[in-house]
């Protein structure tokens, strides 16, 4: 009446259920005791499913744009799984991150080289493209020695012999390693950690052959000139898929939503700024969170570097996340 006795356009209203997501606490009330409570950095939060939380773990403004106007306006509550979003989000930054490598530095095998055409005790830079598929990223110095690390993984699951692939170098034949010289590689499984302490591989750069082999990501062991590199993975805060409302938090709460990996990497990554979003070849994509100086305690580590870079992994969709 007010609208046609004041010659107004009449306004229409629609309304519009919540959208919910599996094992995440969407009520406020919950999430400030989160914060209060001092389970969680704060509002900002990976794990909290504020904006400000997304977006600390990745999640651009593009992809969050794009996933809204995708699922338009409902008036039916909605319960939907987190992969859906962080697949929207994969698809944006897949085409522009650049690549890195990293290694474990607790689960890390030394390597030497046979036939690198490297003397031994040198080392050599070589210009690569950060992106294969895009050559506008840019390109990085990546440096080639006859002395590397490689996971551990990789090796214990490698037979004397066997054809493998260093990615951004070639094929190499494994050739001794110090806990199955001689053995099948079902039997390294048995080996000891302590045992996994060397390998050595010979370069074929003749064989081109990449179809069939075992891929390998590494780093040229340059020792205290290797950066190191902490990776953190979160999962949800709870372990129930679907939270009602009077169900207490304690009783569901994810003791392990967090977890801590020093890794080294090479010194291209010390020009990763934070927000900066990159690939780690083969583990997945990351958001750096934080730059800072090291504590130059000699018992912090035994690696030697001026930053320490904090990388949160980026969900893509594939797994629970």
């Amino acid at each position: 009446w007010m609208c046609d006795a004041a010659h107004m356009r009449r306004p229409h209203m629609w309304d519009f259920a919540r959208l919910n997501f599996m094992y995440t606490v969407m009520s406020k009330r919950k999430l400030k005791w989160f914060v209060e409570s001092g389970l969680v950095d704060g509002w900002d939060d990976p794990r909290f499913p504020t904006v400000q939380g997304v977006r600390r773990r990745g999640m651009t403004i593009e992809a969050l744009r794009a996933f809204i106007l995708s699922q338009g306006s409902s008036k039916n509550a909605t319960l939907m799984a987190w992969d859906k979003i962080w697949t929207v989000n994969k698809r944006v930054i897949d085409p522009v991150a650049p690549r890195y490598s990293a290694i474990d530095a607790a689960r890390c095998v030394r390597v030497s080289v046979r036939n690198a055409g490297i003397d031994a005790g040198s080392f050599e830079a070589r210009s690569i493209p950060k992106h294969k598929k895009n050559p506008d990223v840019g390109i990085k110095a990546v440096t080639f020695a006859p002395r590397l690390l490689v996971e551990e993984d990789d090796a214990r699951a490698a037979a004397v012999g066997e054809i493998v692939t260093l990615m951004d170098w070639g094929n190499m034949r494994v050739v001794s390693c110090s806990w199955l010289d001689g053995a099948k590689s079902e039997d390294a499984q048995s080996a000891s950690a302590e045992a996994a302490s060397s390998m050595e591989l010979e370069f074929l750069p003749e064989n081109r052959d990449f179809k069939k082999t075992k891929k390998w990501t590494w780093v040229a062991d340059l020792g205290s000139e290797l950066v190191p590199v902490k990776l953190l993975k979160y999962d949800h805060l709870v372990t129930k898929a679907k939270i009602e409302d009077d169900e207490p938090i304690e009783s569901i709460l994810n003791p392990a939503s967090k977890v801590e990996t020093l890794c080294v990497a090479d010194v291209n990554v010390k020009l990763i700024q934070k927000g900066e979003i990159v690939q780690l070849e083969r583990r997945g994509y990351y958001i750096c969170d934080a730059v800072h100086l090291r504590d130059s305690s000699p018992n912090t580590t035994a690696l030697s570097s001026d930053k320490v870079l904090t990388l949160i992994e980026i969900p893509d969709g594939r797994e629970k996340s």
